[in-house]
């Protein structure tokens, strides 16, 4: 007699295969992203951490906001929402920060980690291509972890406001002022696109390159991602001098911007007579400007404001003319390599511009004239 055997036909396991297969791309990628959530508790459980530690602290401190709203109206309408806005700005601070590291963990050890117990060898026994695979752990800390943040951010600010309504009414005070001064529901909007554009795409690039890392790192992945950055940064700053790709990476973190180069602003604006008093004024002019042809459906460039396009003519004129040191010109010695670039400049004036060889000599050699004058006089 024998017995019924266990092996599914192959026909079966085939049919099955093609019916996986099936399964709309869409699908199979929710999936793949509810295993990494699954896989990986600590993508919600530390952003919920660090909110229940704030209100814990915030719920200990509550005392301090009954002494605030006594003083609160002496105080005019900016310092109110200063002061009582600070807690829910110091809560967004700290699950930014817990976001940040969460996804640069994640992305460090998304891959590596399979490799690491092996357990990619079942999952690639699954009907799910490697695309989806990959673009589902890209999708953690780019979409799924700032819409988490968010959430999670809300709901603690949330909190943090009916604490404060509940111990103000019980204590016979007014909440009117808390509610219209911290505006919680103004900046969710804001804190929204701030979490996807700031925390998910200018960011990805970090997560990307983390991702890479743990397909090939064998282990430490998140000390093989940081090593050639600094190693970077290092040969930059003993070479050059600069930190530029250092601040290149720090504000791919913080989403800051590097400042505006005041000295040379003024420089430029100098050259058209913008007192120090009026800079502000000209520098909103151009960007009143640049707003306008926005609108109008078009692009600004350098040469597009005529008193902009004078300024840069001029200090760039100014920081080139030593380059050829046309006053050379005057004098009765001049050395061959500052001759070759007097030669370069005199053709072009003769096969652009239509001057002969008496009359390109003639022009290079005025021009030599005033700026030989020019710095006599700053000799003198």
């Amino acid at each position: 007699m024998s017995s019924q055997s266990n092996v599914m036909p192959e026909s079966t396991l085939r049919s099955q295969g093609i019916a996986a297969a099936a399964l709309p791309a869409a699908r199979l990628m929710y999936w793949s992203v509810r295993r990494e959530l699954w896989e990986n508790r600590m993508i919600y459980v530390a952003p919920v951490a660090v909110a229940c530690v704030f209100l814990f602290g915030f719920s200990i401190s509550i005392l301090h906001l009954l002494v605030e709203m006594h003083t609160a109206p002496s105080l005019d309408v900016t310092q109110q929402r200063e002061f009582l806005g600070q807690p829910y700005e110091f809560a967004e601070d700290l699950i930014m920060g817990a976001t940040l590291l969460v996804g640069l963990f994640y992305s460090a050890d998304a891959l590596y980690g399979e490799r690491r117990d092996r357990s990619i060898l079942f999952w690639k026994s699954a009907p799910v291509s490697d695309l989806i695979t990959v673009l589902s752990k890209a999708a953690i800390p780019i979409v799924v972890l700032p819409l988490l943040a968010f959430a999670i951010t809300v709901l603690t600010q949330w909190i943090m406001l009916m604490i404060s309504s509940a111990i103000l009414l019980g204590s016979g005070q007014n909440v009117a002022i808390l509610w219209s001064r911290v505006g919680i529901f103004h900046r969710w909007p804001m804190l929204l696109f701030h979490f996807l554009c700031i925390h998910g795409l200018w960011q990805s690039p970090i997560y990307a390159w983390l991702l890479l890392v743990s397909v090939w790192a064998r282990r430490v992945p998140i000390l093989w991602a940081a090593l050639p950055p600094l190693t970077i940064g290092i040969v930059e700053k003993v070479a050059f001098n600069t930190m530029y790709f250092g601040s290149l990476i720090g504000n791919r973190f913080t989403g800051g911007y590097d400042e505006p180069d005041e000295r040379l602003m003024r420089s430029i604006e100098e050259k058209i007579d913008i007192p120090e008093s009026r800079k502000d004024d000209f520098r909103q002019e151009i960007m009143n400007y640049i707003g306008a042809l926005a609108l109008d459906g078009k692009k600004f460039e350098y040469n597009t404001n005529a008193r902009l396009l004078k300024a840069l003519e001029l200090k760039l004129f100014e920081d080139q003319r030593d380059t050829i040191k046309l006053k050379n010109l005057v004098s009765s010695v001049v050395d061959d390599e500052t001759q070759q670039k007097i030669d370069v400049v005199k053709q072009r004036l003769i096969k652009y511009f239509g001057y002969n060889e008496t009359s390109a000599t003639d022009v290079l050699n005025y021009v030599a004239s005033i700026f030989a004058r020019g710095d006599s006089k700053q000799e003198d």
